[in-house]
């Protein structure tokens, strides 16, 4: 029963993993297009650049909790 257990929670905790990985890169992808935005025509438009700005940071706060919980 222990081993059954274990491997369930084995199972659980790889697709947990799977899951937090998928998020992490559209994460990524979300960020180039928002960088590429703030810098390119969003630069001379403030409320625009100041929306993609605190999104900018938000997934950037968000990819430092998944890495640090996936341990990369």
């Amino acid at each position: 029963l222990m081993a059954k257990q274990s491997q369930a929670d084995i199972r659980k905790e790889k697709k947990r993993i799977e899951r937090l990985t998928k998020e992490a890169e559209k994460l990524e992808i979300e960020l180039g297009e928002v960088e590429a935005e703030l810098y390119g025509e969003a630069a001379s438009d403030y409320q625009r650049a100041s929306e993609l700005d605190k999104r900018k940071n938000e997934i950037e706060e968000r990819l430092i909790e998944i890495y640090e919980d996936i341990g990369c």
